[in-house]
């Protein structure tokens, strides 16, 4: 099981996201899926290049759960451990995106139809943090404990 447990990337999310994460890849190891953690916080400015590029449907850097530290991505790894996005009709998605759900996960593959990688908890959406917090992640992040 692989897991990049340092950096921002996951420092930076909510302890129950971390959690959650670790659950999801361990659950989906055990059923056969070799997955790791790829993505977890993504700062404003890391998200304004992903929608300059075209990779991110969000219509601004704190319209990501992943801003707010509430959302994280899962790929699945290659025969050398190296991250790998499968295309998006391969079945193995579903059934990672089925256990996400099994463990109280929000799937963006099951919730939009796109975006398998994505897992979210429940209960956060990023209209109401955005007008609770003003647009300052930082805040919310500290507010759960999250050093940043």
């Amino acid at each position: 099981m692989t897991i990049r447990q340092s950096g921002d990337r996951w420092n930076k999310m909510l302890p129950e996201a971390r959690a959650k994460a670790l659950a999801l890849v361990q659950l989906a190891t055990e059923n056969g899926l070799p997955v790791m953690f790829w993505e977890g916080w993504r700062s404003p400015d890391a998200t304004l290049k992903n929608i300059a590029a075209g990779t991110s449907k969000v219509a601004d850097a704190f319209s990501s759960l992943h801003t707010w530290g509430v959302a994280f991505d899962i790929v699945f790894k290659g025969v050398m451990g190296e991250p790998v996005w499968p295309d998006a009709t391969d079945p193995r998605w579903k059934q990672l995106a089925q256990l996400g759900e099994s463990i109280g996960l929000k799937s963006g593959g099951l919730m939009w139809g796109w975006d398998w990688p994505h897992f979210q908890l429940p209960g956060y959406t990023a209209s109401e943090l955005k007008t609770e917090w003003n647009n300052d992640f930082l805040a919310f992040l500290a507010d759960r404990g999250v050093s940043a």
